[in-house]
């Protein structure tokens, strides 16, 4: 499996490509549905609530659902063993890979951290994007960073101070 580790680890190193064609492998604002084949309840519901959080701090131009099936969605979260990371981006395969060691809580925080890398965003010191003590919440910093990337109808920080 070619995964491309980028949390808990050196930046994620992707080709380098030209900027359009580097937007053709991000999660697209709007459009994008995402497939998770994830079996457990609780799995689907972390995903869920993390992919909505992102379209809260975006005032809506971010929106993601999940879908029961593969053929429509260009994205796929998914769960397996990534020795001893947390979690995973892999944004020429559109694949989000989090470690199944991970429970409740944890698996939130890393799949936001992993959203923001199908976004487009690297790591940064102190905010989400941190990989080693990222905040388990989109702050400001990390929705700043975002919506000059990729424009936003509103920047809403979830993280309370």
């Amino acid at each position: 499996m070619r995964l491309l580790v980028c949390l808990l680890a050196t930046a994620c190193a992707a080709p380098v490509v030209e900027p359009e064609a580097r937007t053709a492998h991000m999660l697209d604002a709007v459009t994008d549905v995402v497939f998770t084949p994830l079996v457990l309840p609780w799995q689907r519901e972390e995903s869920s609530w993390a992919l909505d959080e992102w379209t809260f701090a975006t005032g809506d131009s971010f929106r993601f659902s999940l879908v029961p099936s593969p053929g429509s969605a260009p994205w796929t979260i998914t769960s397996g063993p990534l020795d001893g990371h947390a979690g995973a981006c892999d944004r020429w395969q559109r694949l989000i890979t989090i470690d199944e060691e991970n429970g409740r809580g944890a698996w939130h925080m890393v799949l936001l951290h992993e959203l923001g890398h199908a976004i487009g965003l690297e790591h940064q010191e102190g905010a989400l994007m941190d990989p080693f003590t990222g905040t388990p919440c989109i702050d400001q910093t990390t929705i700043d960073r975002a919506c000059d990337l990729r424009g936003c109808a509103e920047r809403r920080a979830t993280c309370q101070n």
